[in-house]
């Protein structure tokens, strides 16, 4: 397959454009999605759970792919649909006016974002990590986002909007006004669930369509970050050798924000929460019905040969 790094602006490619803007919803005509057959455009998606360095892997990919910044997600308070469901409008829009699209979400695997994987042939990278770590993080990141004077609360004051959809403003509150192990409670009856699903529902994507869907492991990556960067951008087709990654990580690492690396210590979740809290992230798994493997994963960051990709 032909990836296309430039397109010229045709009359059929400014048509398209005007009717995407013209559009309100995202039901577009097939022949929009892309009219090249044999010359398809460079499309990425990082669609990680937080705290797995997708952000990082992101970045890593946009200076490799020497692509800008896109987020192509619905805004949640003009469209009415989740922060973290894709907008296929405005990937054809990106598509057509660079000629590539890499992206970045929490999306999950879920008919409509599969239907536009595969519609638009887009190749998805799902960065995981071990949720006992994830969670102590995404405690500290909400601790951080609510203490903050806008506090990442939705204009109409209802409340905050995360991966895992609208936090009610009475919750935030009570998440500010509790103990640290009270908010860990919070985190782990908010998010448990989610990343099971999220990363069940990428499971069985990457069984179906090995060809378009790989996975990187946080706890492989901290490991050998060049050559799991290396291996994954090879996957998705970017034919740039291990130097020009490591020249990528040191662009991306200049500034430690703008990176969004993660640098807590694995294995710190399972030092930092209680047994009572380890035992009821285990009840929340076996409820949902986590396999062994996976659930060994949650809880330890530890894989077998075939739980991702197999």
């Amino acid at each position: 397959m032909q990836i296309v790094t430039k397109m010229l602006k045709t009359r059929t490619q400014q048509k398209i454009l005007k009717s995407l803007d013209m559009r309100s919803d995202d039901t577009i005509p097939d022949q929009a999605y892309w009219e090249g057959r044999e010359n398809r455009p460079l499309s990425i998606g990082i669609f990680g759970t937080p705290k797995s360095a997708s952000t990082f892997v992101w970045r890593i990919f946009l200076d490799l792919a020497d692509a800008p910044e896109s987020r192509s997600t619905f805004d949640q308070t003009k469209n009415h649909r989740g922060l973290h469901e894709l907008d296929v409008n405005d990937i054809i829009r990106q598509r057509l006016l660079h000629g590539k699209w890499v992206s970045h979400s929490h999306i999950t695997a879920n008919p409509y974002t599969l239907n536009i994987v595969d519609r638009l042939q887009i190749i998805s990278i799902v960065t995981v990590r071990n949720l006992l770590d994830c969670i102590v993080s995404l405690r500290e990141e909400w601790l951080r986002q609510w203490n903050t004077p806008s506090g990442h609360i939705l204009r109409d004051g209802s409340g905050s909007f995360q991966f895992v959809g609208l936090i009610p403003i009475e919750s935030v509150r009570h998440f500010l006004a509790s103990d640290s192990t009270a908010q860990l409670d919070f985190v782990i009856e908010t998010t448990c669930e989610w990343y099971f699903r999220s990363i069940q529902g990428w499971r069985g994507a990457a069984r179906a369509r090995p060809e378009r869907v790989c996975f990187s492991v946080y706890e492989d990556l901290i490991q050998d970050e060049a050559g799991q960067l290396h291996r994954l951008s090879q996957f998705a087709g970017l034919d740039e050798s291990i130097e020009r990654v490591e020249l990528a990580c040191t662009n991306v690492k200049r500034d430690v924000n703008f990176a969004n690396i993660n640098v807590g210590r694995p294995g710190r979740g399972r030092e930092t929460l209680s047994p009572r809290q380890i035992d009821r992230i285990y009840a929340i798994l076996d409820a949902v019905g986590a396999d062994r493997a996976l659930t060994q994963y949650l809880l330890d960051g530890i894989t077998t040969p075939t739980l991702f990709n197999s």
